[in-house]
């Protein structure tokens, strides 16, 4: 029985740490999601000081 509830509290750890991964990968998805619009944002901000000159 002593094993069995080692085990299960085991899985339990690693699902915790599965979360917090997943949870990471998501706000580096967002990061780079809010990069690329800054960057789109600034070559239109240049597209647009070009046709002025």
């Amino acid at each position: 029985e002593e094993e069995q509830e080692e085990v299960e509290a085991e899985e339990e750890e690693e699902g915790e740490g599965e979360e917090e991964e997943e949870e990471e990968e998501e706000e580096e998805e967002e990061e780079e999601e809010e990069e690329e619009e800054e960057e789109e944002e600034e070559e239109e901000e240049e597209e647009k000081e070009i046709l002025i000159f």
